[in-house]
């Protein structure tokens, strides 16, 4: 009778420890898949794919209300995202001066000459945020496998260029030629309008256009 009792405990004990095993392989799995997402490549593959569609968006799915307004403030505070990513012990003169220039842009920040303190918040995230990001690929760019990305980088540039001889060949009054902000007045070359792809305004399309 004591030898069963103590089969079946040894049993019950065997399957409780296989049990906590399996929990602890599939949150090890889901762990890994996550530090996976903490590589440098794919976040820039994140913030490309936000940055080229968020106006399409906001122009055309959204054009007003909160989740407009909260799309346009996660793509401001996007650059940010690198402070999460793993980075090399030795720092570059940039990087390391990362602190000083926060420093110099919150004092800027509440200068009692800005219109409102929005402008200085906005203005700390934005130029910050470029130029943190900046500095860290430089710190880290042996991390960065980029190539891996160029196929899409094409793609997404001819798809771009497709899309926008459509608008050129549209009136200016179409809704694919609109802007976020209904109240600006579409820009023209002649009478043709100047397009924006998928980008809220003509300023985001030409840098992509120059950059890719």
């Amino acid at each position: 009778m004591v030898k069963i009792i103590s089969t079946i405990v040894s049993v019950k004990i065997i399957q409780i420890s296989n049990s906590f095993k399996n929990i602890y392989n599939q949150l090890n799995l889901k762990f890994t898949a996550l530090n996976n997402w903490r590589q440098p490549h794919k976040v820039v593959l994140f913030l490309f794919l936000f940055s080229t569609f968020s106006g399409l968006v906001r122009k055309w799915i959204l054009p007003i209300g909160v989740v407009n307004n909260l799309v346009l403030f996660i793509q401001l505070l996007l650059p940010l995202s690198f402070i999460f990513l793993p980075n090399n012990k030795s720092k570059s003169i940039l990087l390391t001066l990362m602190p000083v220039y926060l420093i110099v842009l919150l004092l800027m920040a509440f200068n009692p000459m800005n219109l409102t303190f929005y402008h200085g918040f906005f203005g700390v995230v934005l130029h910050f945020g470029f130029w943190f990001a900046l500095s860290y690929y430089l710190n880290n760019r042996e991390n960065f496998k980029l190539e891996k990305l160029i196929p899409l980088f094409v793609i997404v540039s001819v798809l771009q260029i497709l899309f926008a001889t459509i608008q050129y060949g549209l009136p200016m009054d179409h809704f694919l030629n609109s802007y976020v902000a209904e109240t600006k007045s579409v820009a023209t070359v002649g009478d043709a309008v100047r397009v924006t792809g998928t980008f809220s305004y003509i300023g985001g399309f030409g840098a992509f256009m120059i950059f890719y």
